[in-house]
C-alpha cells in the first residue's frame, strides 16, 4: 500500500510542479504531433479498451495499475491503467508523463465509470465544475477538458463516455495558456482513438 501511495503522490506532485515550470518557460517536453490511427474503428457497440504501445504519438512507459483502482470489471471486460510520454523522455521522468485510465462498460454504465475514473484523478472534485464540452472526434460520446485545479497548481484532465468505454487522460505536461483546450484535446482525442478499438 505504501509503494502505491508514494507512486500516486509522485505522480501528482510531478503534475503540480511541471505546471508551474510551464507557466514561467522552464521545462517541459513538447508533446509530438498526434498520429494518425493505425486502424479503422469497428461498430460502437463492438468496441473495447486496448493497451497499445503507442497512442496518440506518445508511448507507454510503464502500466500503473497497481496504483489506480479501475472498479471490479466484469467478466472478459479489459481495462487500461498506464503512463505514457512524449518519445525521447525518460520513461523514469514522471514529470512529463500522461496518465490514461481506460475500461470497458456494461451498456447503461460508461458514464458512471467515467466518473469513477474522474474521482481517481481528482478526488477534491475540482474538475467536474470547470469541464468543458471538447470535439469527440469520430468516435462520439461525452467528451470534455478542465483544469484539476488551477491552471498553477493541476493538470488538465479529459474524459469519455460512449455506449461501451469510459476513460479519462491526465496531462501534466499541458500549457496554461490553451484555456480552451484546442490543442490539449487534439492529443487526447488521438490518444483515445487509438486506446479505443
Amino acid at each position: 500500500m505504501d509503494g502505491r501511495r508514494g507512486l500516486l503522490g509522485a505522480v501528482r506532485l510531478a503534475a503540480v510542479g511541471l505546471a508551474a515550470a510551464l507557466l514561467t518557460g522552464c521545462g517541459g517536453a513538447e508533446r509530438p504531433e498526434p498520429s494518425e490511427p493505425k486502424q479503422s474503428q469497428p461498430p460502437r457497440a463492438e468496441r473495447r479498451i486496448t493497451q497499445p504501445e503507442e497512442a496518440g504519438g506518445l508511448v507507454r512507459s510503464r502500466f500503473v495499475d497497481d496504483v489506480y483502482n479501475l472498479g471490479e470489471p466484469a467478466p472478459g471486460q479489459s481495462f487500461l491503467a498506464a503512463l505514457y510520454r512524449a518519445p525521447g523522455v525518460d520513461p523514469d521522468d514522471i514529470l512529463e508523463h500522461t496518465v490514461v485510465l481506460a475500461t470497458d462498460a456494461a451498456p447503461g454504465r460508461s458514464e458512471e465509470r467515467r466518473l469513477h475514473l474522474v474521482k481517481e484523478i481528482d478526488p477534491v472534485g475540482d474538475f467536474a465544475a470547470a469541464a468543458k464540452a471538447v470535439d469527440p472526434g469520430p468516435l462520439g460520446g461525452r467528451t470534455d477538458c478542465g483544469w484539476t485545479q488551477t491552471p498553477e497548481a493541476g493538470m488538465v484532465l479529459c474524459s469519455w463516455s460512449d455506449e461501451s468505454t469510459a476513460g479519462v487522460i491526465a496531462f501534466s505536461g499541458a500549457a496554461a495558456a490553451d484555456t480552451d483546450f484546442t490543442e490539449v484535446g487534439r492529443t487526447f482525442t488521438a490518444m483515445r482513438e487509438d486506446i479505443v478499438r
